[in-house]
């Protein structure tokens, strides 16, 4: 028949197992199934466990703010080209976009 263990004798075989003492010893000692006490271990992890609602939900809202961090980045790129392409004059655009010094931009062809 299914006893309801207290919460102190679980905590105190977990601590026992996480100090380095042996799972199916323990299970001997205390008299508990190993799988109940492997169950602790897998469950007892600490943290937060979060439900597949939860996570689905969070995986969309970090798709969502990736794609914002995409269009935020390349409204910052093409916002500093066109305030370069407004500042400069010709040849200074095509010497940057070229990667080239604007002295040497008289010694490319087609100026």
């Amino acid at each position: 028949m299914f006893s309801k263990i207290p919460k102190e004798k679980k905590e105190e075989i977990l601590a026992k197992v996480h100090g380095g003492e042996k799972v199916p010893a323990l299970s001997i000692q205390y008299g508990i199934n190993a799988k109940t006490i492997y169950y602790w271990l897998r469950t007892d992890t600490g943290e937060e466990v979060v439900s597949i609602l939860k996570y689905n939900k969070l995986k969309k809202e970090c798709e969502e703010l990736k794609r914002i961090v995409g269009e935020l980045t390349l409204g910052l790129s093409l916002g500093k080209k066109i305030e370069l392409v407004l500042k400069s004059s010709v040849k200074t655009v095509v010497a940057q976009a070229v990667g080239i010094s604007r002295k040497n931009i008289c010694q490319v062809p087609f100026f």
